[in-house]
């Protein structure tokens, strides 16, 4: 249940699901569309530039535990 309704920032705010069946693609790609649209009929809205919507290349779950590995593993070596 978590997988297909919890949607995640590191993702580009998909859930895990639809990263991993390849259809975050897709999505990205309207979001990128509808956003795109907008801005172009308003762009006082925003104070900034619109979210870029990129497919993040590389995911790293958890990426504080991977220091924490890392750390014990130079302690345990010394």
């Amino acid at each position: 249940m978590y997988n297909n309704h919890h949607l995640h920032s590191s993702i580009a705010y998909v859930t895990p699901a639809e990263r991993h069946d390849g259809r975050d693609i897709v999505i990205l790609a309207e979001r990128r569309r509808v956003y795109e649209e907008a801005y172009s009929r308003n762009p006082r809205r925003w104070s900034r530039q619109i979210r870029s919507w990129k497919r993040p290349e590389t995911v790293i779950l958890n990426p504080d535990r991977i220091v924490e590995v890392r750390k014990a593993l130079t302690d345990s070596a010394a």
